[in-house]
């Protein structure tokens, strides 16, 4: 296609012989669009021409109705309405997250009713920054010079995810990097102690993660922070270790430091 050029030096296609403002600028945006559509796989128009239009967009493609104002992805073949902000999708509730369908790994959604973030990783939806903070209801009592594990509470009432714990065990929802905290305070000192320690393990007792000593006569409140990646299904514990000659407790350092701590890191 010829082009002109205006007296601002702005190129156009030409309509004639003589620049005309009005024909020009509308080849222009027939031209844009028509660019957009080819090359950028984005489409705008009315709900009609978006329905007649769908067979000529790939997968991914993205559309701007303007009869409804609304934005529109192809998915799987047909077109699915999707935020044009930040998100991809936005929910009032958890049902309705739920009845979601067409979305593809990668996509945003927002529930409204909860300002949680999710992220569709082609399976599920997972939460932003899920996490969980293990409450110790009553003290355990760790025999001397034998690692025992910490049996946390299973209801945990700071929770944003599906993290589920049995005798200790916890087991991790989804793949991820994973901020661990782990904090207690062990009783009083009897005997001639020489270590307290507090470790984490993932997937077993063979490798610890995170490792917490302390000399008794610093102190007897262990508390560490680590970082570890994780994959759905893998399991994470706590164990103390004492050896002070007789048995000792262990517990929360007080009632705002729960014993384990997890939070995903996305």
């Amino acid at each position: 296609m010829a082009l002109l050029t205006t007296p601002d030096n702005i190129a156009t296609p030409a309509s004639g012989q003589n620049y005309a403002l009005t024909t020009d600028l509308a080849a222009t945006a027939g031209t844009v669009q028509t660019a957009l559509t080819q090359k950028a796989n984005y489409g705008v128009g009315t709900t009609t021409e978006r329905t007649a239009a769908l067979g000529k967009f790939p997968n991914g493609a993205q559309w701007y109705d303007t009869t409804l104002s609304a934005e529109y992805r192809r998915v799987a073949g047909v077109w699915v309405a999707s935020s044009s902000g930040a998100y991809n999708y936005v929910w009032a509730n958890a049902a309705a997250r739920t009845a979601q369908t067409g979305m593809i790994a990668g996509q945003k959604g927002y529930q409204t009713d909860t300002d949680v973030e999710y992220k569709y990783n082609g399976t599920i939806w997972i939460p932003k920054n899920a996490n969980v903070a293990y409450r110790i209801a009553i003290p355990v009592n760790v025999a001397t010079a034998a690692e025992t594990t910490l049996d946390l509470d299973a209801s945990p009432t700071a929770l944003l995810g599906a993290f589920t714990e049995a005798a200790g065990v916890v087991t991790m929802p989804y793949d991820g990097q994973v901020l661990i905290t782990a904090q207690a305070i062990i009783g009083a000192a009897s005997g001639s102690p020489t270590l307290y320690q507090l470790r984490v393990f993932k997937n077993g007792t063979a490798n610890n993660i995170l490792s917490v000593y302390q000399a008794p006569a610093v102190a007897r409140v262990l508390n560490g922070t680590g970082m570890i990646r994780v994959a759905a299904g893998d399991t994470l514990r706590v164990r103390a270790y004492q050896n002070s000659g007789a048995t000792q407790t262990v517990g929360e350092i007080n009632s705002d430091s729960p014993i384990l701590i997890l939070q995903y890191i996305n």
